[in-house]
């Protein structure tokens, strides 16, 4: 099959884990900083006390849990090998693509991903978010989209209801 004249790029979006056991505490407390997460009347002025109580007493209560799967989450491990099939079964249908894996809570966070994205010099990018439960925002997003994989332009603030590649 015939390479395209455009360059794709897709980006897989997770939630993220602690890659070590000494991570457990940041990410943590990353997510239950999220307002998607901790949300109440006046959240803002005690969420990030509140995040940090949670994710110092949590942290110590599921470190063996990770301990016992090898010292961190393979959620990164996980959806970099996703994206490299996706990758390599998009470049088999012809598409010059590129896949890209983003976190919400941990690295490599969503921010600093999408900052290196934009080097590499793609005509189109996808956006697919590869969670069940997607916050607020983005689900509102999606749901305007069409489905769970969505064109985004930089910077990923405008959405449109076409779909370009079917995610696998």
């Amino acid at each position: 099959m015939a390479k395209t004249t455009r360059r794709v790029g897709v980006v897989l979006f997770q939630l993220g884990g602690p890659d070590t056991l000494a991570a457990i505490e940041p990410f943590l407390y990353n997510l239950f900083c999220d307002p998607d997460i901790i949300d109440f009347p006046f959240a803002r002025l005690g969420r990030k006390p509140l995040a940090k109580l949670i994710s110092t007493t949590r942290a110590r209560k599921v470190q063996h849990h990770y301990a016992t799967i090898g010292g961190g989450s393979p959620i990164r491990r996980f959806t970099e090998q996703q994206a490299r099939a996706l990758e390599a079964e998009l470049a088999n249908q012809g598409l010059d693509a590129r896949c890209f894996v983003a976190m919400r809570y941990w690295h490599p966070f969503t921010r600093e991903r999408l900052r290196n994205c934009r080097l590499r010099n793609a005509t189109r990018w996808f956006c697919c978010p590869c969670i069940r439960s997607i916050p607020r925002r983005l689900r509102a997003a999606a749901s305007t989209s069409g489905g769970d994989c969505f064109r985004m332009t930089f910077p990923y603030t405008t959405w449109d209801r076409s779909i370009g590649i079917r995610c696998i």
